[in-house]
């Protein structure tokens, strides 16, 4: 990769450069999207799970007991 310098670059190597950034800046933003959907599913579901397990660890209701 060459090194960009905006004194030593014309209008098409400015054009360039400036989607380059903007094409970053997008693929940046989409991978926090990324990140942040796969927390809220993972939340999702953890919660599924422990519902699932409280539901076959509960115990019976407990009976009287007899002298």
């Amino acid at each position: 990769m060459d090194v960009f310098h905006p004194d030593h670059a014309g209008p098409a190597r400015l054009g360039q450069a400036a989607e380059r950034a903007k094409t970053a800046r997008q693929t940046v933003r989409h991978l926090f999207e990324l990140r942040e959907f796969v927390a809220r599913q993972e939340a999702r579901d953890l919660r599924q799970w422990a519902q699932l397990v409280d539901a076959d660890t509960s115990l019976p209701p407990a009976s009287p007991k007899t002298p």
